[in-house]
Parts: structure tokens; C-alpha cells; sequence
């Protein structure tokens, strides 16, 4: 009788021998315990989903609309339109309706701001005011006519900033004439002072863009201070006879100081408009 021949688990002869008997049972309940708990499982029933809610702010509908400016067509969003300009909550009240704005040939009309003018604003509402750091000068003044227009009230405050601190700064009479025009009245008085303390008068340039009332307030203003400053240094020069300390730096100051005075003076009547109306003529 021969010996039977020890067999590793791995080995190929183990692999393809026939099972035993008892390798055949243990095998049947294993198969059985496994279907057992297979059907166990099945028989548990599966949670019910709840339905989803929308949210009650950012569940947009994301609706296009088209607007005509000049002779040219935008397809922008709605929701940034409505959600900044109380201009656009009112006008879309009155003209949508009936497939307006939704085509070409439907499109609505704006008739209050110019193409160029226009795509500054749109290019704020899609950048931010972290997407326009090197703006020029002409398109940050072209933001503040049409936002001030259409009453988008951050896009003004963004512009206005960001002329405030153009590097080289405004003119003085260029600040004048913006901030009459769009009511910015924090210019004002910084800008009068530094036309009245300049050593020329208003060239014919600037009085035409300044206008006849405002060159002839300047007009009197820097005659007052030039007669003020007659009247300081005359007062310097009795003090300095008495054997008073005179020092240039105390002369600037008080030079600046009466100027101020002289602005408040003839400025301060009508020169300083209401905070935040808007203007509606466009550059």
C-alpha cells in the first residue's frame, strides 16, 4: 500500500486534488450559512429619502436677458442687474413681459448710458473691484457716469475710490467738474483750496469746463485770499520788528488756514450737494 504524499495548501497537486467527503460538507455549510445571511439582509428594508428643499437664497433661476445699448446687443444676467441696481428692479417691472428681452428682435432698450459705458459697468458686475486694479482714468470715469445713471451704488463707490487715489491724482479742476456732475462733494472743498492757493489763475480751458458761476466764485475767492495774505504778511512783518519770531512754516500755515477760511466763506452757501443723489447726464 502506498503512502500518501503530504501536500502544501499552495501546491499545484492540493489545488486540483478531489475534495473529501468532509471537505465536501464543511464546504455545503459554508455555502449555506453564506446564503442564510444573504437573505437576511435582503429581507431588511431600505431607508426612504426625504425629497430635497431648495435653498432659500442660493437656488438661482439664472436667467439671461438681453439689452440694447446704442446699436449694440448684451445677453447678461438678470440676477446681478436686480440684485445691485434699484434701477433695474423697477425697469424690468415695467418692460418685461410678453418674451421681452428674451430674443434679439425682443431685446430692451437702454437709453440713458452708451455702449462703452456700459461695458465698464458689466466688466465690474463680472470681475469685482479686485479684477479692475489698472483701470485708466477715462474707463473709471466712464463706471462712475453709468453706475451714478443706473444706480449701482457699490460700482459708484468702487469708481470714486479709485479715482480718489489715481497715481498722478486728478487736476483740481477736473475733480471740481466730476464732483458737480456726479455729486461727490467730498472733492469739493480740497479742490477749491488748492485752486485758490496756486500761484495762476484759471486758464480759458478750465474756466469753460468749470463754467461762468464757479470761475467767478474762484475768481473772488483768490482775490480774497490775495488780499488776506497782503494783510498777513504785513502783521508778520510788525511782529517781526517787535522781535517776535517769524518762521516760514508758521507763515504756511497760517497761509493755509486763512485760504480754507476764504473757501468756507464763499463756497460754503450751495457748493456742498446732498450725499448720495445721483446724477443722470452721462460724460
Amino acid at each position: 500500500m502506498s503512502v500518501p504524499i503530504p501536500l502544501s495548501p499552495g501546491s499545484t497537486l492540493a489545488q486540483s486534488r478531489p475534495p473529501s467527503p468532509a471537505e465536501d460538507a464543511r464546504a455545503s455549510s459554508k455555502v449555506a450559512a453564506k446564503a442564510g445571511s444573504s437573505k437576511q439582509f435582503a429581507r431588511s428594508p431600505s431607508p426612504v429619502e426625504e425629497p430635497a428643499a431648495r435653498h432659500s437664497t442660493f437656488y438661482m433661476q439664472d436667467e439671461m436677458i438681453i439689452l440694447r445699448v446704442e446699436n449694440t446687443l448684451f445677453r447678461v444676467h438678470r440676477y446681478f442687474l436686480e440684485r445691485d441696481s434699484t434701477f433695474f428692479k423697477d425697469f424690468f417691472e415695467r418692460t418685461l413681459g410678453h418674451g421681452a428681452g428674451r430674443t434679439d428682435d425682443t431685446a430692451l432698450r437702454l437709453k440713458d448710458v452708451s455702449r462703452r459705458e456700459f461695458e465698464c459697468l458689466l466688466h465690474f458686475l463680472y470681475n469685482g473691484a479686485a479684477g479692475t486694479p489698472n483701470d485708466s482714468i477715462l474707463n473709471l470715469v466712464l463706471l462712475l457716469s453709468t453706475a451714478s445713471a443706473l444706480a449701482f451704488p457699490a460700482a459708484r463707490t468702487h469708481a470714486i475710490s479709485a479715482l480718489d487715489a489715481a497715481s498722478p491724482p486728478l487736476d483740481p479742476v477736473e475733480r471740481v467738474f466730476l464732483a458737480e456732475k456726479y455729486t461727490i462733494p467730498a472733492w469739493l472743498r480740497p479742490a477749491y483750496v488748492e485752486l485758490c492757493s496756486r500761484s495762476h489763475a484759471l486758464e480759458d480751458a478750465e474756466a469753460e469746463v468749470l463754467g461762468l458761476q464757479t470761475t467767478a466764485r474762484l475768481a473772488r475767492a483768490r482775490e480774497a485770499v490775495l488780499e488776506e495774505k497782503v494783510q498777513e504778511w504785513r502783521r508778520a512783518v510788525d511782529r517781526a520788528q517787535k522781535g517776535e519770531a517769524v518762521s516760514k512754516d508758521d507763515m504756511q500755515v497760517r497761509e493755509a488756514k486763512l485760504v480754507e477760511r476764504v473757501v468756507d466763506d464763499i463756497f460754503a452757501v450751495d457748493a456742498w450737494p446732498v450725499v448720495g443723489s445721483l446724477s443722470l447726464v452721462r460724460v
